[in-house]
C-alpha cells in the first residue's frame, strides 16, 4: 500500500484490459506465432496490439471473441489472471520448478565431481 497526499491507495492491482493482455501475450508466445502475423488475424494493427498486451489500450469484446477462437481458449480463460512466470514461460512455484531445479544441481555436481581430476576421482 502506498501513500500519496496522506491518504493511503490500494496495492497496483492488475486491470482486466493487462490481465487480458498478458493471457493473450503468453498465448502468442506458446503458439510461436509472431505478434505481426497475430496482429493481422486478429484484426488489428501491430501497434495497437502492443499497447493492449501492454494493458494501455482496452479489449474490445469482439477482439477477446475472436483471440479466444484463434487460441482455441475459453473467452473466460482470457479473464483469468495467471501466476507470474518464468522466462520459459512457466508458472513460477510450479512442481516443474522443483525438477528444473534439481536438473541443474545434478549438472553442477557433475561438473565439479568430473573437472576434480577429469575422472571424479579426487586425487
Amino acid at each position: 500500500m502506498s501513500v500519496m497526499n496522506g491518504l493511503a491507495s490500494a496495492p497496483d492491482v492488475p486491470t482486466v484490459d493487462s490481465i487480458i493482455g498478458r493471457n493473450i501475450d503468453f498465448l502468442i508466445w506458446r503458439s510461436r506465432e509472431r505478434k505481426a502475423a497475430a496482429a493481422a488475424g486478429l484484426g488489428m494493427s501491430p501497434q495497437s496490439l502492443s499497447q493492449k498486451l501492454a494493458g494501455q489500450r482496452p479489449w474490445s469484446a469482439a477482439e477477446i471473441q475472436r483471440a479466444a477462437a484463434r487460441f482455441r481458449v475459453s473467452i473466460d480463460t482470457l479473464f483469468t489472471q495467471l501466476p507470474d512466470l518464468d522466462s520459459n514461460q512457466e508458472p513460477i512455484g510450479s512442481p516443474l520448478h522443483e525438477i528444473i531445479h534439481l536438473d541443474e544441481l545434478r549438472q553442477k555436481k557433475a561438473a565439479v565431481h568430473t573437472s576434480k581430476d577429469g575422472n571424479g576421482q579426487v586425487g
